[in-house]
């Protein structure tokens, strides 16, 4: 069907392919500038962008001078963006959440997020400048024009701007196609894909480039461990015999002032009667690295050739340390509560031992390290292993609650991880309260970590076994989020809040499910009468289809 114009012969396959061009590189690129304008303003943007630039993938010279130039800074111009330029910055640097099915991925048709319309209009520009003739079927156009159209009508409701280019895409479905303008729009279309196959192949040759490098390095690496372990081997042999030698002038020398070794300070000793372990066998065991300090103590690896690796934590009871008798009193707790805890999900205890002015406690060595540094390396879990954590935590409460035992200091930091990161283990019972009168006691005693008190604690009315129900809450958000309630404030601040009961927003992604809200919203009952107890949990609708197994 010829046109007036004797620019072109157009038929009405091109018309559609040129009216979709026209929607692609005006309305959808337009509104993707208001969603950057709305997430980062103009005048915030070269600040934005220089502390976020580590996270951009590579650019093509001509996005990297939009944004990054290399002389002067960047004029704030948005109208300068191509939808290619726009799809980058929104997704790298505006944190946005990624859609379900995750950035670069075409998203579910129910899945109505801002992230995945972005994703759809990018989608919808590389079908039409991937294709091999530029003309469009009137099905393969409705197809193209309904799916851009959904995108655009949920992002104007984002941008709270009346349908502005809902209105828009509609007045241009039936406006009448000027030739020029179309031969401009087409070859916008052209040079963006060009500027992508170019970007795509100079990443290829990189990829290519880096493998090979980390090739050879890892060739290094491997002869240098192999000349790490042979000379580890012949030190580890004289390090033996020096140990035997070391060992022996000990005892000769304990034997000649034993009257004398409570004024003055000990010889460091590397064989130590442990007569509390259950086999009351004498063990000689080595000192390694420090795993994590608590408030009374210090926790070390140790390892002996009988029993492997433990954890071993040191106490300080010196006269001459103002908190000797703190540190006591914390060490006897913590003695007490794990020789009467013997579960799954508590760390095992081997015994202890008090030698001249430290208390020594040998317990099992998780090979996993924190939650806490799980949280921090994997900036936040998932809500599905956030349950599997949760429903393991509340099963190690729930035992210890039957046995009238409050641990009072339930954070990420003190739950430990099995090597594989899938079981973990209650620890540090140092603060733990043993409630002789369980049924009816109360404790009024403030103690723990601040931003995972309970608001009972705080202000002191007298608490029992709910006060972790509030905690294990405050741990689910720091799954999610990396983050407790009020850990932004200093601690006097938190305090103050927390004790008065003030509302706080737990600041979830957008993906976590109802139930789970659900479930933090009954943890974090004000009331403690009215928060469920570990045994109701367990059976929650959020857990209670979780399941697990420990080898």
């Amino acid at each position: 069907m010829a046109t007036a114009n004797s620019l072109y012969s157009s038929t009405e396959d091109t018309t559609n392919a040129n009216r979709a061009c026209r929607l692609l590189l005006g309305p959808c690129t337009d509104q993707l500038r208001d969603v950057l304008r709305k997430k980062v303003p103009p005048s915030m943007f070269p600040i934005k962008i220089m502390k976020q630039k580590h996270n951009l993938p590579r650019l093509t010279p001509q996005q990297r001078d939009l944004i990054l130039p290399q002389s002067g800074s960047y004029t704030g111009n948005y109208d300068d963006f191509d939808i290619s330029l726009l799809y980058i910055i929104l997704r790298h640097i505006c944190n946005i959440t990624p859609h379900e099915n995750g950035w670069g991925n075409e998203p579910d048709l129910n899945d109505s997020c801002l992230a995945a319309n972005i994703e759809r209009i990018r989608i919808a520009r590389n079908r039409i400048i991937h294709r091999a003739r530029p003309a469009l079927t009137n099905s393969e156009f409705n197809d193209s024009w309904t799916y851009v159209q959904v995108a655009i009508v949920a992002i104007d409701r984002y941008l709270s701007n009346g349908n502005h280019y809902e209105r828009e895409v509609d007045i241009l479905r039936h406006t009448t196609m000027d030739p020029v303008q179309d031969k401009h729009y087409r070859d916008q279309l052209a040079k963006q894909y060009a500027d992508d196959q170019n970007t795509k192949e100079r990443i290829f040759a990189l990829e290519e480039n880096m493998a090979s490098h980390i090739k050879k390095s890892e060739s290094k690496m491997s002869d240098i461990e192999e000349n790490i372990a042979g000379l580890y081997k012949e030190t580890s042999g004289r390090m033996s015999h020096l140990e035997e030698r070391i060992t022996s002038f000990c005892k000769e020398t304990s034997n000649r002032i034993s009257r004398l070794e409570e004024k003055i300070e000990g010889q460091k000793e590397t064989a130590i009667k442990l007569s509390h372990f259950k086999d009351h066998y004498d063990v000689r065991w080595k000192k390694g690295g420090c795993l994590g300090r608590s408030a009374h103590g210090v926790v070390y690896l140790c390892s002996n050739e009988t029993f492997g690796f433990r954890a071993v934590k040191i106490v300080k009871i010196t006269e001459m340390d103002n908190k000797a008798t703190e540190n006591a009193k914390s060490a006897e707790k913590e003695i007490n509560a794990l020789k009467s805890l013997d579960h799954i999900r508590i760390v095992r205890y081997f015994g202890f031992q008090k030698h001249q002015d430290e208390i020594r406690i040998f317990m099992e060595y998780m090979y996993g390290g924190s939650l806490k540094t799980l949280i921090d390396e994997s900036r936040g879990l998932l809500e599905s292993r956030t349950q599997n954590f949760t429903k393991q935590i509340l099963d190690g409460l729930h035992f210890l609650h039957k046995r009238g035992y409050i641990h009072r200091d339930l954070k990420a930091a003190n739950i430990l991880l099995d090597i594989d990161k899938k079981s973990i283990k209650l620890a540090d019972f140092g603060v733990s309260r043993f409630m002789n009168t369980f049924s009816s006691g109360k404790v009024k005693t403030l103690t723990g970590t601040i931003y995972w008190m309970s608001p009972e604690m705080i202000k002191k009315d007298g608490y029992g076994t709910k006060t972790d129900i509030w905690s294990l809450a405050c741990v689910i958000l720091e799954m999610l989020t990396t983050r407790a309630p009020w850990s932004e404030l200093e601690s006097q601040a938190a305090m103050f809040k927390i004790g008065m009961g003030a509302d706080f927003d737990y600041g979830l992604p957008e993906k976590v499910s109802e139930t789970c809200r659900i479930f933090l919203d009954q943890c974090f009952q004000k009331d403690p009468e009215e928060r469920p107890s570990a045994e109701i949990l367990l059976n929650h609708a959020w857990i209670k289809h979780i399941s697990y197994s420990d080898t």
